[in-house]
This record gives C-alpha cells, sequence and structure tokens, in this order.
C-alpha cells in the first residue's frame, strides 16, 4: 500500500491473536531516502496462559525515515507479552514509534515492552515500560519516539489523559501519555505526532 510518498506495509495475523508460547520477529531495513510506515491491521491480543513474544529489530539509513504505528496491545487474563524493539538509525534517519498497552480483562497479566534506539552508533534510548494488572488499573499507558522530525507542539490534555514528555539522550524526543481508555492514550500520541 503507498501513503503519498512512503511505501506502507500492514502486519496482519491469523486467528484471535497471541497465544501463549508465540513468538513473532519482524526485521527490515529502510533504504537512503525511503519512507516506510508499518502499522497492524488490529489491536494485538494477548492470551493466556504462557509467554509470548514479539522481537524487532530496524535498520534506518540516512535520509530515510520509518514510522512503526503498531496497533495497541492489549492483555487478557493471564496473558504475558515480552517486545524488544531495537531500532539503529543512520546520523540523518529520521525514526517516529508509537507504542500503548492496556488490559483487556480485569484479570492477572503482564508485558514488559523494551525499546532500544541507537543512532550512528550511539545509544539515544533506552526504554523499558513494566506493566501488570497494577499499574494499569487506572487505565491504558502509551509512548511516542522520535528522532529527526520537527518539534512536536505541546498538546493538550484533558479528559483524565496525563503526559509527560522530555528528550533521549541523542536529540529525540521522548511522550510518555496514560490516560483512561486505550482510545484516549492512541488519540493523545496521534494528536503529538501531527508536527
Amino acid at each position: 500500500m503507498q501513503n503519498g510518498a512512503a511505501k506502507h506495509v500492514v502486519v496482519s495475523t491469523l486467528g484471535p491473536g497471541s497465544l501463549g508460547g508465540d513468538t513473532v520477529r519482524m526485521f527490515g531495513c529502510v533504504g537512503a531516502g525511503a519512507h516506510l510506515i508499518v502499522s497492524a491491521q488490529s489491536a494485538t491480543r494477548v492470551y493466556g496462559p504462557g509467554l509470548s513474544s514479539l522481537v524487532s529489530r530496524w535498520i534506518v539509513a540516512d535520509e530515510a525515515t520509518l514510522e512503526l504505528r503498531l496497533h495497541p496491545l492489549l492483555l487478557f487474563a493471564h496473558g504475558r507479552y515480552e517486545a524488544t524493539t531495537e531500532i539503529e538509525l543512520a546520523s540523518g534517519a529520521r525514526l517516529r514509534l508509537i507504542d500503548a498497552a492496556a488490559l483487556a480483562e480485569d484479570e492477572d497479566a503482564s508485558a514488559k515492552v523494551v525499546t532500544v534506539v541507537r543512532r550512528a552508533g550511539r545509544l539515544g534510548l533506552r526504554d523499558a515500560m513494566l506493566l501488570d494488572a497494577r499499574t494499569l488499573a487506572r487505565g491504558a499507558v502509551g509512548t511516542l519516539v522520535a528522532y529527526g522530525l520537527p518539534p512536536c507542539e505541546d498538546s493538550q490534555c484533558d479528559d483524565g489523559v496525563r503526559a509527560g514528555d522530555g528528550t533521549t539522550l541523542d536529540g529525540g524526543t521522548f511522550i510518555r501519555v496514560r490516560a483512561p481508555s486505550i482510545w484516549k492514550v492512541t488519540q493523545a500520541l496521534e494528536e503529538a505526532c501531527k508536527c
């Protein structure tokens, strides 16, 4: 699928979601000057018992753009999930990554979501979200990481949405949002992306 000058890949899975024991691996390279958008057809539903995992590695060349717009992670009863995303950016590469998670049921479930970004070989960001029924009891949480893009304007937070922002070690933007629902988190992160 094309989106303007960008190529758009929609990740699709069969079945109801991620079942305990499932492992998904995504690897990709974005060539110099290219623009790739990666999204999913729907939310990633994680069912238990057992551990499901995602390993994602990306290399982004100079003057290239990678947008990872993965749909929300929804944790069902006894679901356990570990995701690791590693991104290698050339010095002139651009990145926009959105991650969000919530409990789908009021049951015990957990997730560990790790994001590592290196720019020109140097560590720019290492973020780990450790999520469980206690930390998600008050709603959903999400993250935006951006490199090489215009600075985002401060978004207006209301309706129970709380946002905290900062910068990464190597000049990127980092925003963490907490809200009563996954849809409000996703909306706040999408609004922050309209730079």
